[in-house]
């Protein structure tokens, strides 16, 4: 019997200026196995990427999202390459359906739903998105190889209360601000 934990919201905040603050936020996601939902109400996504390996796909790129095979090749790409995944939405509402479709064939999903809590990434999800005879570097024979650094993540500049509550429930939120975030004194 599978029992879902109610799992609380939390969402870890930094001020634009303090971006350095973020890479322990990644690092623990990685530790949970979780994916990372970046809300960037700064816009400073780029900022903070500009001189990591990633693999980008931009939500704005039409063409991109409509071939499945090309979302497919991406994200084992970046599984087999060892580095994260960013989906970055801009202020395009976040759906379910638009990331996360899955379907009997193949050709008509795009990413296992278990992406956004990847502990529960699991062999038959992985063996679903090879082909037959398809050979990358790390990935041979049908073997699921995720390694340290692979990471799954949706960028967005909307508000936190325009996210639907399943992303907010099951993803590491890191929320960039542009304000300075007030230090509490301590009595």
């Amino acid at each position: 019997e599978n029992e879902e934990e109610e799992e609380e919201i939390k969402v870890h905040t930094f001020n634009m200026n303090h971006l350095d603050m973020i890479n322990p936020g990644v690092e623990e996601a990685q530790k949970l196995k979780k994916a990372i939902l970046f809300i960037d109400e700064a816009k400073t996504f780029m900022e903070f990427y500009k001189y990591q390996t990633i693999t980008h796909l931009d939500f704005y790129d039409i063409q991109l999202f409509k071939d499945k095979e090309k979302m497919r090749k991406k994200l084992i790409g970046a599984m087999d390459y060892n580095q994260p995944l960013w989906i970055d939405m801009h202020d395009s509402p976040i759906e379910k359906d638009i990331i996360f479709k899955e379907d009997e064939d193949i050709n008509k999903a795009t990413f296992p739903k278990t992406l956004i809590d990847y502990k529960y990434f699991v062999e038959e999800d992985y063996k679903r998105l090879m082909r037959e005879n398809e050979k990358y570097g790390r990935m041979r024979d049908s073997v699921l190889w995720v390694g340290d650094h692979f990471y799954f993540g949706i960028r967005t500049t909307k508000k936190i209360e325009d996210i639907p509550e399943e992303f907010l429930k099951k993803m590491y939120i890191l929320r960039v601000i542009e304000e300075e975030i007030e230090e509490e004194e301590e009595d």
